[in-house]
C-alpha cells in the first residue's frame, strides 16, 4: 500500500516560510514544489485535516490554504476521541499553576482550536486500513509550556511514525522530485 502522510499546520507554514524568497523572486522552485505537494493532496497521499486549515491564520498562508480547502479531511467524527486523548497526554508540570475552572477552559479551548490530537486520531484511524501512515510535523520533543504533550512524544508512545517537511520532501519523495539548480558564474 502506498504511504499516506498526515500534515500539521506548522509544516505548511514552514513550507511557505522556507520558500518565500523563491516565491517572491518568481523562482520556479516554489511553484514546482507547491504544485507537487498540491498534487499529492489532491490524490489523497497527503491528508490535510480541517483543524490544520483552521490554524492557518497567517496572511502568507492564505493562498495555499485556499488551494487546499477543497481537499480537507473532516474530523467531526473524531470529537469523542479527543477528550480522552487530552486527559491521557496532559503535561501535569505545566498545569500546576491553573485552578480547576481554568484547566477545564484550557482543555475545551485545546479541543476546539488545536489540531495536534486530531492529527494523532486521524493517523490511528487510517492505520486500520493502511499501516504506512506518517505524521508530518515540525514539532520537536523540546519541552515548552503546552498543556498537552507534543506530537513527537505522543507519536512515539502510540507507535505512529513521524517526520518533518524537509525529510518528507527529500526522503519520501526523492525519486519523484528531480530538478536542477542553476548556478550563475
Amino acid at each position: 500500500m502506498p504511504t499516506k502522510l498526515v500534515i500539521d499546520s506548522n509544516s505548511i507554514i514552514n513550507f511557505v516560510k522556507y520558500h518565500c524568497f523563491d516565491k517572491h523572486d518568481k523562482s520556479e522552485l516554489y511553484n514546482k514544489l507547491e504544485t507537487f505537494i498540491l498534487s499529492k493532496i489532491k490524490n489523497k497521499e497527503i491528508i490535510v485535516i480541517d483543524k490544520v486549515l483552521q490554524e492557518l491564520r497567517n496572511p502568507d498562508t492564505q493562498d495555499i490554504k485556499t488551494k487546499i480547502k477543497p481537499y480537507e479531511y473532516n474530523t467531526e467524527h473524531l470529537l469523542d476521541k479527543i477528550e480522552p486523548l487530552i486527559e491521557e497526554n496532559l503535561v501535569l508540570i505545566n498545569l500546576r499553576r491553573y485552578g480547576d475552572w481554568e484547566l477545564e477552559t484550557l482543555k475545551q479551548e485545546y479541543k476546539e482550536k488545536h489540531a495536534d490530537l486530531y492529527l494523532i486520531s486521524v493517523c490511528e484511524e487510517m492505520k486500520l486500513q493502511n499501516p504506512n501512515i506518517i505524521l508530518i510535523s515540525e514539532e520537536t520533543i523540546n519541552k515548552d509550556k503546552k498543556i498537552v504533550e507534543k506530537i513527537p512524544t505522543i507519536c512515539k508512545r502510540r507507535n505512529i511514525e513521524y517526520t518533518n517537511l524537509p525529510d518528507m520532501i527529500f526522503k519520501i519523495y526523492k525519486n519523484e522530485l528531480i530538478f536542477d539548480l542553476e548556478v550563475e558564474n
